[in-house]
């Protein structure tokens, strides 16, 4: 007994180490300009509580949906106790809690360790850049989290999971409101399983798709009626009305993001492919119609939108899990994957190559600061500082580009535009057409310039508008460093 009793407890600690190594993998340092406007707001709330207010825009009356109210007043509370290393080691331990959970849930789903595991550690391998300190981070857990209530609904009919799903999608609409759309993919591949099951009467297909039971579908559609209903519980605007909104502005058509996945730089993508076909091609593996449908929607997700790829590896998982699975059980007879574990070269061979992975991008992120201009985007770090030491910026009214205007706030300054999209739209905003203004080169700079009132602008020197500013008369430069120019308007002598 000792010794199984010893044997386990080592396995608990491989593994242990194996799931915090992984997310060590994905530690990123770089601030995105979300996380500066999100302390912001954040700070804001805690003082004058959910106004539907904004508070850092020169452009006046501007109303604000907060769709990420509590993750916002979450990250503030630890930026204002420990500053920015705090909300460091805070994206790490929420990528230590997402690792966890994947490999706990899946093992749970799929019965087997080794599939569980080589699956979390192939998935972390290509998440590092949408592990940043922004709300995606929580919404990952929560959506991983629902998927699996989901199947524990499908397999069991257990009503604490409704209870679960209820609470998962409160914290969602709270947390990451843009997001919420997806729960409700989570349902499609099973109830559109289940009609076609009803519709065939059982009969199942000749090929490679195989329905499963119909079984606890009168729950599941329970649970999908507290989603709906916990969907109206945001402080702001409900999260119907939110999406909707944004699916009408043409924010998707600027944002980096939202552009379409390249399949040339997501090798991911073409491996998930050949598996699925050549499994489809087999005669010994029947894959579950749910499962190939759970997967071909996400993969269209992932390929419409760059920010849908993380959705795809995360929450796909359960899905590829049965299908490994189901390769292990008529291919792999001598040996699973959950066997090869008991060799301690396996565990060796698996710790030399995460280990150093780990260690070395954690000494990588070390070495760089929290704002690094040799990346993508670049912040005015340094114009910030003259303006606050010798300009009155509370009264400046400065032209600023989308990317770096939370760094702008952040720092005090008020700001013609920023991160937050939706705030600068006409769907939310009546009238105000800031948002589309300022995607793009204005076709009159000095209509645009005199639309707006500015006194400054503040423009990177690699710019095309600089040609056009220099012809102007009405402003002239005033400060310039590596990065940056700063305008002044020419004051009238009349």
């Amino acid at each position: 007994m000792k010794k199984i009793d010893k044997q386990k407890l080592l396995l608990i600690i491989f593994t242990f180490v194996i799931l915090l190594a992984v997310a060590l993998t994905t530690m990123n340092k770089n601030l995105q300009n979300d996380t500066f406007y999100t302390i912001k707001v954040g700070e804001v709330i805690e003082k004058y509580g959910i106004d539907m207010k904004d508070h850092f825009s020169f452009i006046p009356d501007l109303r604000y949906t907060y769709p990420h109210w509590l993750y916002d007043l979450g990250v503030y509370k630890i930026y204002k106790h420990f500053g920015f290393d705090g909300l460091l080691v805070g994206s790490v331990c929420l990528s230590m809690i997402l690792s966890v959970a994947m490999f706990t849930t899946l093992k749970k789903v799929t019965k087997n360790y080794g599939i569980s595991l080589l699956i979390t550690v192939f998935v972390f391998s290509f998440l590092k850049p949408f592990m940043t300190i922004r709300a995606q981070t929580v919404s990952y857990i929560l959506l991983l989290l629902m998927s699996y209530s989901l199947e524990m609904i499908r397999e069991k009919g257990s009503n604490k999971y409704i209870v679960y799903m209820g609470l998962l999608a409160l914290l969602l609409a709270s947390t990451h409101s843009a997001v919420y759309p997806i729960c409700f993919i989570l349902f499609l591949p099973i109830l559109v399983s289940d009609l076609i099951y009803k519709i065939s009467k059982g009969k199942q297909l000749d090929g490679a798709l195989v329905f499963e039971k119909y079984k606890n579908t009168k729950k599941i559609l329970i649970a999908l009626l507290v989603c709906v209903i916990c969907g109206f519980f945001s402080p702001g605007l409900n999260t119907y009305l939110y999406t909707v909104l944004i699916m009408l502005g043409n924010s998707t058509s600027f944002i980096t993001e939202h552009f379409p996945t390249s399949v040339q730089n997501n090798p991911f993508i073409l491996l998930n492919i050949a598996i699925i076909i050549g499994v489809l091609l087999t005669k010994k593996i029947k894959i579950n119609i749910r499962d190939f449908f759970t997967i071909g929607g996400f993969f269209v997700l992932a390929m419409l939108s760059i920010r849908s790829y993380s959705l795809y590896l995360i929450l796909t998982v359960f899905a590829f899990g049965r299908i490994f699975s189901l390769i292990e059980k008529n291919y792999l007879k001598h040996i699973t994957f959950t066997d090869s574990f008991n060799h301690h070269i396996v565990k060796i061979i698996l710790l030399l190559v995460i280990l150093p992975s780990a260690i070395a991008n954690v000494i990588s992120e070390s070495k760089i600061g929290y704002i690094d201009n040799s990346v993508e985007p670049i912040y005015p770090v340094e114009m910030v500082k003259y303006i606050k030491e010798n300009m009155d910026y509370e009264n400046m009214r400065i032209y600023n580009f989308y990317d770096y205007g939370a760094y702008l706030l952040f720092n005090d300054i008020k700001v013609f535009i920023d991160s937050r999209s939706d705030l600068y739209m006409k769907e939310f905003n009546k009238g105000v057409t800031v948002f589309d203004d300022t995607m793009g080169m204005p076709a009159n700079h000095k209509m645009f310039f005199e639309k707006y009132d500015f006194t400054h602008l503040l423009i990177p020197k690699d710019s095309k508008s600089n040609v056009v500013i220099e012809l102007l008369p009405e402003f002239k430069v005033i400060k310039e460093d590596e990065y940056f120019l700063l305008y002044e308007k020419v004051k009238s002598e009349n």
